[in-house]
């Protein structure tokens, strides 16, 4: 399956986080059919932007009952300390 369109909206919007897989397949159809293959009940997605473009995504899986978007603010931080090492070659030229 081909994902680019749908992980493009989740880069732009710049975090995901679903509590219903089945809500979520009128705007990314093609991950919620990946997420219920996988049985997943909860899933939350992080883009990870390197200096000039995005450099991957963290899929957090959860088959518990739904989170707090209390975590949101610690991971988004440490996902900016992994971006740099991902970014690496990237940010070496900037300095």
């Amino acid at each position: 399956m081909h994902y680019s369109t749908e992980i493009r909206k989740i880069h732009k919007k710049g975090f995901l986080l679903v509590n219903d897989i089945e809500k979520m397949s009128r705007e990314y159809p093609k991950l919620s059919k990946k997420l219920e293959n996988c049985e997943v009940k909860n899933a939350a997605f992080y883009p990870i932007e390197g200096s000039t473009q995005p450099v991957g995504m963290i899929i957090i899986y959860y088959n518990s009952t739904p989170w707090s978007l209390s975590y949101q603010a610690s991971i988004v931080s440490s996902l900016q300390k992994l971006s740099s090492l991902l970014d690496y070659e990237n940010l070496k030229k900037q300095l």
